[in-house]
């Protein structure tokens, strides 16, 4: 019987997230593939800049991706998905509300119109 989805009936199996051997292999081969070569790759993305600067910045970052792991996006949001409100502090004094920021603003235009 096979188990439920999130349960593993075997306590000393690979934990979640844990990738298995042959992905580790993997990873460590290219990674010493790409150490061993490091050397060459500045002449080789050399050569294909000469020909196409952009052919060999696709190459350059596709290396990169077996070194540096792409980051998810994330939305950062209010509570329960709500419009998060952000609140600015000015120099030392209180955090500065909506209503008070526009007010500032309207200040500051007033001004500028007088003086221009």
């Amino acid at each position: 019987m096979a188990a439920p989805k999130g349960h593993n009936f075997n306590p000393r199996g690979r934990g979640k997230g844990t990738p298995n051997k042959a992905t580790v292999n993997a990873r460590e081969a290219i990674a010493r593939l790409v150490d061993g070569n490091a050397h060459r790759l500045n002449k080789w993305l050399d050569q294909i800049a000469a020909e196409n600067p952009l052919d060999a910045f696709r190459c350059f970052m596709d290396i990169c991706e077996y070194h540096i792991p792409k980051l998810a996006r994330t939305e950062i949001t209010g509570k329960d998905g709500e419009k998060l409100q952000i609140n600015v502090v000015a120099g030392f004094g209180k955090p500065v509300i909506e209503a008070e920021f526009q007010e500032v603003k309207q200040i500051e235009s007033k001004v500028n119109d007088e003086n221009s």
